[in-house]
């Protein structure tokens, strides 16, 4: 079923080739206005309980032609026993789409319009450069998150790839409407999230991109949350364990009150290298949770990680292998769909956001 939905909107891009637009790119910097430090550093130890963990994640493609726009997404569970991917090439039905278009026909799984707002995409005269590709993708990630209710089971730790708020503003603010799209997306994850912690799960956001992140920063931009771990790592001096900073509560400014801590995973004591990612829980998910259970969780997400080499908790390394994987391949196929009706597709205009 699902190379034929992708077979009609090839044909339904094909038909809808009458629009012109002026690109427009989307902000990327994290930025904190008010974080409070609530303890300090901490080289980690191995968790003394033993955790179910699970993982998903979510990719997404955005194919540019001359004059459209196309955006793919797939999304991952892994839990402890199987993976499974939407959309199933096996199902008979879609329950959320998997695809966006700029201009399009209506095809099952494939919307034409934000998925929040119900506006059509071309009725946004400001809709900027990749928004589709982001609406699809965050869409997709609550989906597998109301998803996992139905495969894991209570106490499963969470682990959720991406911000629990995500700031992929359009520096138009007053005029587009993708704006208003990304607070009702972002306000849609958070009660999922909490939803799937109301069931019994354990959900824990891990931001594995945090180059453009200043959250620790607080006066200037001058010293980005990378150098400012790369520093305590220095200053800790220990190459064989990992290691998180302190624990901030991110009070005021884009999304609800969180609390964070950045993680470091030694990946070679010779040259003292570490990869880093950032977790983040709700404050009103923290605060009901035992400091105890905190603590096992973080460790066991640092462990997971250094255990089996990698620069990320295993189960989610496998999500985001599958959803890489399987948005290469989709999007493959999509564009043979599309040359064989005459369309060029540079290699440049395939952009990947996983």
């Amino acid at each position: 079923m699902l190379i034929k939905l992708l077979n009609e909107l090839a044909e339904s891009v094909s038909n809808n080739i009458n629009v012109s637009r002026v690109p427009t790119n989307i902000t990327l910097t994290e930025l904190a206005q008010d974080v409070d430090v609530l303890d300090r550093p901490k080289i980690l130890s191995k968790a003394s309980k033993t955790l179910i963990s699970s993982a998903i994640d979510a990719a997404s493609s955005n194919i540019m032609t001359s004059s459209n726009e196309v955006a793919l997404s797939v999304g991952v569970i892994c839990s402890s026993s199987k993976v499974l991917a939407y959309p199933d090439i096996t199902a008979s039905t879609i329950d959320t789409p998997f695809a966006g278009a700029l201009l399009a026909d209506g095809v099952p799984g494939i919307t034409n319009s934000y998925v929040m707002l119900n506006l059509r995409y071309v009725d946004d005269q400001d809709l900027p450069t990749g928004a589709i590709s982001h609406d699809i993708r965050i869409n997709m990630e609550s989906y597998m998150i109301r998803k996992s209710l139905d495969i894991l089971l209570p106490n499963t730790l969470l682990m959720i790839d991406g911000p629990l708020y995500y700031p992929l503003h359009h520096p138009l603010k007053i005029t587009c409407k993708w704006n208003d799209e990304l607070s009702r997306l972002n306000e849609h994850r958070i009660e999922t999230i909490r939803a799937a912690y109301r069931y019994g799960l354990l959900p824990i956001n891990i931001v594995k991109r945090v180059t453009n992140s200043y959250y620790l920063s607080t006066t200037s931009r001058d010293i980005s949350d990378v150098e400012f771990v790369e520093t305590l790592v220095k200053n800790l001096n220990v190459r064989s364990k990992p290691i998180r900073t302190s624990t901030y509560l991110y009070r005021r400014g884009e999304g609800p009150p969180r609390y964070f801590t950045y993680i470091a995973i030694p990946r070679s004591s010779i040259y003292s290298t570490y990869s880093i990612f950032r977790v983040e829980v709700l404050k009103d998910v923290y605060d009901e949770v035992p400091q105890e259970l905190i603590d096992e969780l973080i460790s066991h997400i640092a462990f997971e990680a250094l255990d089996y080499g990698l620069g990320l908790p295993y189960r989610l390394n496998i999500a985001d292998s599958w959803s890489k994987g399987l948005i290469s391949r989709m999007t493959n196929v999509f564009v043979k769909m599309l040359t064989v009706r005459g369309f060029s597709i540079p290699y440049e205009v395939l952009e990947y956001e996983r």
